[in-house]
């Protein structure tokens, strides 16, 4: 009972009375705090409910939305430390997602950072940059990762890389798989990353390099090793002496002798993908097949080849490639030596890039005539041409206009770079009459196997040239041709005119196709 006292005109308290008085207000904050949390909670949950539906995707399960995420970055490997782009797009996007991406190993398991352009180091005095902030990337990257296996990709050929940042790199060697280091070879012989051990390295690529370390470093993942890319290396590639039982792909653009070359077809028995460069000089020692005393040995399983120099085609004299269908020829080979080698083979060519200077250009153009035909005969079962310079495209149109050339033909991809008035505005018809005789073969029951054409893609680049003279040579279908071209496309071609000028930039016909802008990485 509450005391009281007069004296004073003031009521008084005991201190039992002021202590229940305490609890009592106590217990009614904690009622009002509990009232509040069990709100708060019910108002989440609402917004929960909500979210669900205006906002379905947000009620898929974990696993779904993760496996979502993973479809969103390239699965090559170069994933972009970009805000804009997958996965540190997706972690902005609202706190469930955040959660879902952090907690998804597999989107931080592969990072490529490109550095950009120094230009202290395209002038020959490198500064080397606090990199820093790159090494935190890379931590806080990979601690995502947990201890899944790695992808990493590093673009500093215009830029100088601290002996730090590559010695990070080597740290995390036990779980690269894959690895791409394109710095200068002065910093790889400092910092020597690959002095480390990389068990499970599959695929490497490197820049302006093939030392010790790195020659040590391929002994070493003999037994992982898939594929691997020696680019730009300046120095001539005396032998290859590894074993290499795995490895399916194999670039190297340095000059290898004939002898290296057989001697790669010996270590990898399971190359199926061979990009390699000859020299004139290694290419003179080679005897004409008719002379030569050595048995030409078979390699049955490459399947596509690039030869990256003129003179590597005179390598092919050593070998046969029977199930070859996939060949790109860079810079001028004489078609003999190319049909000879197929012939000689059997093999089936069904997917071609060529560059053809040199055939049929104005200078030397015989109109009795067309050695892009004579060319293209060489390949009787191709289904994919893409040609990356044609001086002459309309000769070209000329010897695809004949039904019994390579009559298999689905998908043309052409480049032509112009410098003088190569194009003739007057060839609308020719091109329509070639397109509709090559489409026609899908209903054409002579044609054994063929499907038709169903792409057609034609760039022509034009540099140097003044407005009034671009607007004479460049060649966009006239209205007619326009209306039969449109038909066409209505039909199912995929068909795409493109100029790129000097002058008046990238023109696109018809407007409304659309290319996808693809990153060209090393």
């Amino acid at each position: 009972m509450m005391s009281s006292s007069t004296e004073s005109g003031r009521f008084t308290m005991s201190s039992e009375e002021v202590r229940a008085v305490s609890d009592l207000v106590i217990r009614r904050i904690e009622e009002h705090k509990n009232g509040l949390a069990t709100a708060e909670t019910l108002q989440a949950r609402f917004a929960r409910y909500l979210s669900q539906i205006l906002y379905p995707v947000l009620s898929l399960p974990f696993e779904v939305t993760s496996s979502i995420f993973i479809h969103c970055i390239p699965a090559d490997g170069r994933v972009s430390p970009s805000s804009c782009a997958a996965p540190l797009i997706l972690a902005q996007i609202c706190r469930q997602w955040r959660d879902v991406a952090l907690s998804t190993p597999i989107l931080w398991c592969s990072l490529y950072i490109d550095g950009g352009m120094d230009i202290n180091t395209l002038t020959y005095r490198p500064t080397v940059p606090n990199d820093t902030r790159v090494q935190n990337l890379i931590r806080t990257w990979y601690s995502r990762a947990g201890s899944s296996r790695l992808s990493f990709g590093l673009n500093f050929r215009f830029r100088q890389a601290s002996k730090n940042l590559l010695r990070l790199i080597a740290s995390y060697s036990g779980q690269i798989e894959r690895l791409e280091l394109h710095v200068w070879q002065p910093q790889l012989e400092t910092a020597k990353p690959f002095a480390a051990s990389f068990p499970v390295l599959q695929y490497l690529s490197i820049t302006n390099s093939f030392g010790a370390d790195v020659q040590s470093c391929l002994a070493a993942t003999a037994s992982t090793l898939r594929e691997l890319r020696l680019l730009e290396t300046q120095n001539i590639i005396p032998s290859f002496p590894y074993s290499l039982p795995l490895l399916t792909r194999l670039e190297i653009s340095a000059n290898i002798s004939p002898q290296t070359l057989l001697q790669i077809l010996h270590n990898c028995p399971s190359l199926s993908h061979l990009f390699f460069s000859i020299s004139e000089f290694e290419a003179r020692s080679i005897p004409e097949p008719s002379t030569a005393t050595t048995e030409v040995e078979s390699f049955p399983n490459i399947s596509s080849v690039i030869l990256a120099s003129p003179d590597a085609a005179v390598a092919l004299r050593l070998v046969t490639f029977p199930n070859l269908h996939t060949i790109e020829i860079q810079g001028f080979t004489e078609p003999d030596e190319m049909r000879t080698f197929i012939s000689r083979s059997g093999c089936a060519i069904r997917h071609l890039v060529i560059f053809l200077s040199g055939c049929d250009d104005d200078q030397h153009a015989d109109e009795d005539t067309n050695d892009t035909a004579d060319w293209l005969a060489i390949f009787p079962h191709l289904e994919v041409l893409k040609i990356k310079e044609c001086p002459n495209p309309e000769r070209l149109i000329d010897a695809l206009d004949s039904s019994s050339l390579v009559p298999h033909l689905k998908d043309i991809s052409i480049r032509s770079c112009i410098t003088r008035s190569t194009i003739d505005n007057n060839y609308d018809d020719s091109l329509l009459e070639m397109l509709h005789k090559r489409i026609r073969m899908t209903r054409d029951s002579a044609v054994s196997g063929g499907g038709g054409l169903r792409k057609f893609h034609i760039t022509f680049s034009i540099f140097h040239a003044d407005q009034e003279d671009e607007e004479n040579r460049i060649w966009f279908p006239g209205y007619l041709a326009t209306a039969a071209l449109n038909r066409l496309v209505e039909g199912g071609l995929d068909f795409m005119m493109r100029v790129e000028s000097s002058v008046s930039g990238t023109h696109i016909w018809p407007k409304t196709y659309r290319e996808d802008k693809l990153v060209d990485f090393p």
